[in-house]
């Protein structure tokens, strides 16, 4: 997972092509002249060639071919780069759209209609998965995703429309396998690490008045739940830079923990690499404070256990590293496979082995997802 970023290199987690679909590419803009594309969300490994001019005019050139996407990533997309903009077309979550999708002579496509239903992936700022419908094959695209085994039942798209203890029944899973290795097997939940993040916070701005908290993050959209439950719970906005206020305030009833005002920062998104760096970068006019440097990822997070407590603390106190994962973690991965037992399984960006779901089926059961005790980790 990348954060968005015009100008940096990154590459793609997905190569583009739905096989069961020729003709459309999803999450990979490299591949012109296609007679629709996907965009799940807005992180730059899935945005590769989004923004080049080759696909601009190729969509000038091709008539009523368009981007699909949700409505927060239209928002993040015209924030980019405003002349794709009246190449967007917005999906309304859980609603079937029909989409037609011109012949390709060249390439022995034929014209077809095929139904496409976004559904919430849990994942960043307008993220969603593709739920694909042809005349014979269902297919479901996850994008980068974050789902709770416990919540996957609360999704109607997933569940037959004559029996909602049914899951669908899907010829294809294209599923993000960020964490499949067994070194991130589990994650905590993201409600429970924010508890323990906004405590943190707290007490570490009531010990000083001139302490400040630095948020160190992992890409650019996707914590924006973490931001709301700060200011619900403190009453504290997250100070952050203009460009990125410049979106947020287009979307105010969905960010409500950010601001751009200067006078009331004691709490910022930090952009520096190292918790030792001056903070003049991030905040104009950096007060002279004790900085708290937090740094939420999951990469780093291997072998954990539920019952620890999701923080490092380093560098005396005054930096904490914070396992804060929007990609599900192997055994919520392998479940959400094994709810739907998919006739395919195509993993993106790491394989997912045919054999993955039958060594571990039976197991499952015993995976762990909300534990109450915790030890902490030194």
């Amino acid at each position: 997972m990348c954060s968005t970023n015009i100008s940096k290199v990154c590459l793609s987690s997905f190569g583009g092509r739905i096989d069961e679909i020729p003709g459309i590419c999803v999450d990979n803009f490299n591949i012109i002249n296609r007679s629709a594309y996907f965009l799940s969300h807005c992180h730059t490994d899935h945005t590769e060639g989004l923004y080049s001019d080759e696909l601009l005019d190729s969509l000038e050139e091709n008539v009523d071919t368009y981007i699909y996407v949700s409505e927060m990533t239209a928002l993040i997309v015209e924030h980019e780069k405003y002349e794709l903009k009246k190449y967007l077309k917005v999906l309304k979550l859980g609603e079937p759209t029909l989409v037609m999708l011109r012949s390709m002579p060249e390439e022995n496509i034929e014209e077809c209609v095929i139904t496409v239903t976004a559904i919430p992936a849990g994942h960043s700022l307008g993220s969603n998965m593709f739920l694909f419908q042809t005349n014979n094959k269902t297919i479901l695209y996850t994008g980068d995703f974050r789902i709770s085994p416990n919540d996957i039942k609360k999704y109607r798209d997933f569940h037959s429309p004559q029996d909602r203890n049914e899951p669908i029944h899907l010829d294809t899973m294209y599923i993000d396998t960020t964490f499949l290795n067994g070194e991130h097997n589990v994650f905590m939940r993201r409600t429970e690490v924010i508890d323990y993040l906004t405590s943190e916070i707290k007490s570490w701005l009531d010990r000083d008045s001139d302490n400040r908290v630095a948020l160190s993050l992992s890409a650019k959209y996707g914590y924006e739940s973490v931001f709301n439950e700060i200011y619900k719970r403190l009453r504290k906005k997250v100070y952050v830079n203009d460009k990125i206020w410049s979106l947020y305030r287009k979307m105010p009833d969905k960010v409500i923990g950010v601001t751009n005002d200067e006078t009331k920062i004691r709490i910022h998104v930090c952009h520096n690499k190292y918790s030792h760096y001056h903070h003049r970068r991030c905040v104009p006019n950096s007060p002279n404070a004790n900085y708290l440097y937090i740094r939420l990822s999951a990469m780093k997070w291997q072998n954990c256990s539920l019952e620890e407590v999701p923080f490092k603390s380093k560098d005396q106190g005054t930096r904490l590293d914070v396992c804060f994962s929007t990609h599900c973690s192997r055994s919520e991965l392998v479940h959400f496979v094994n709810y739907f037992s998919p006739k395919k399984v195509v993993g993106f960006p790491n394989p997912y082995p045919r054999c993955e779901g039958a060594l571990v089926r039976k197991n499952v059961s015993d995976f762990q997802f909300s534990p109450k005790k915790r030890r902490h980790r030194k």
